[in-house]
């Protein structure tokens, strides 16, 4: 049966800015925004002209003019070219990439109000891989942009409100955060929305609305949504039931590397003498990426002979890898090998210590091995 993900799938997301493409698309809308700022900011006709400058620039390619254009403007104080700096140094482009300086330059523009900037600020004080991490200030900014109907700063927000970090743990203002963001069309919001609904976690549980979530993020391609959406057609929950829809949302999510849907996408094919094969290529997948069920799939799949030579010595070697995660079935089997010498030298000692975990970890027939080879004897 396939395995169930349904974590928020990012233990602290990163935006997406992080690979920040800054070529801009320059165009007759972006003309009619800079007419905009001249209008409404004050900003002179020769700084107008200097910015649209360094963002013609950029278009071309051309960062270090717009490195030139951007800094007068930026040391004056205006907010879009400190924002467009940061931007430059963070990635490198027209200057020699400095993270730090980066964040100067966001943290100049984020303090004038500007919600993207803002945003970047509390980025880069939750991830503290070039400043100091702070979860208390990197919520203060996501805060400040979030309420301004930023994105990722909600999204991040939610993050923040999930795991308690920099402010008290709150489901409800997680899931407030994470819809604001979703609505937007935030992948990563929408996959955890999805999770919220189907776990219950402040608000009702609700598979529809979970299942909804899910396939916005699934056509977005985000391959925990497209594992989770795929259960749900499989189980029938929150939609008609369709396992072949299951098994092309698994597909989609297996091509993309997605261990855990290459170990139910193996489990569908090894139930058939024609599938072993393909079976097998995809449990080896899964295992290699270190997904313990998949190893302990696999080494069944080499302990009967199914798809592969039969071999013992490769059903122990998967076998102790998933043992070794604590993947309880793997654990009682390597004591039945181990107890019984297959595939292996007879080894009581090695059986009770493999045998003595599964009974831990909950194995029922694990209480029959340990009294029947007496295995308290060798702990």
């Amino acid at each position: 049966m396939p395995i169930f993900v349904s974590n928020i799938g990012r233990a602290l997301s990163i935006e997406c800015w992080v690979v920040f493409n800054f070529i801009m698309n320059y165009n007759g809308l972006m003309k009619k925004l800079l007419l905009l700022l001249l209008l409404t900011t004050g900003l002179s006709s020769s700084a107008y002209a200097d910015l649209n400058d360094g963002y013609v620039a950029a278009d071309k390619g051309d960062f270090l003019t717009a490195y030139k254009e951007f800094l007068p403007l930026a040391e004056r104080g205006d907010v879009n070219a400190q924002y467009y700096l940061g931007n430059m140094y963070f990635n490198g482009l027209g200057v020699n990439q400095d993270k730090e300086i980066a964040f100067n330059w966001w943290l100049k523009a984020a303090e004038q109000g500007l919600a993207e900037a803002q945003s970047h600020v509390g980025a880069m004080y939750k991830l503290g891989n070039d400043i100091p991490q702070d979860f208390v200030k990197a919520a203060s900014w996501f805060n400040k942009a979030a309420n301004q109907g930023y994105f990722q700063a909600q999204s991040n927000l939610g993050d923040l409100y999930y795991y308690g970090f920099g402010v008290t743990q709150d489901f409800q203002a997680a899931a407030y955060w994470y819809s604001q963001a979703a609505k937007q069309g935030d992948i990563n919001a929408q996959f955890s929305l999805g999770v919220f609904y189907e776990k219950g976690l402040g608000v009702s549980q609700d598979f529809v609305q979970a299942a909804n979530w899910y396939a916005m993020a699934a056509e977005q391609g985000y391959v925990n949504a497209q594992y989770n959406l795929g259960m749900f057609y499989w189980e029938g929950l929150g939609v008609n039931q369709d396992k072949e829809i299951a098994f092309n949302l698994w597909s989609k999510a297996a091509e993309q590397g997605f261990a855990s849907a290459q170990n139910s996408l193996g489990s569908l094919y090894s139930s058939t003498a024609e599938g072993y094969k393909q079976a097998i290529i995809l449990y080896r997948k899964a295992a290699e990426q270190g997904l313990a069920i998949a190893q302990f799939n696999l080494g069944n799949m080499y302990f009967y002979g199914n798809g592969v030579p039969q071999d013992y010595k490769q059903t122990i070697s998967w076998y102790s890898k998933a043992a070794g995660q604590g993947y309880a079935d793997a654990q009682f089997y390597l004591g039945i090998m181990y107890a019984e010498g297959i595939g292996t030298n007879k080894s009581l000692k090695d059986a009770a210590y493999w045998t003595s975990l599964a009974r831990q970890n909950g194995v029922e027939d694990a209480e029959k091995l340990w009294n029947e080879y007496e295995l308290w004897r060798y702990e």
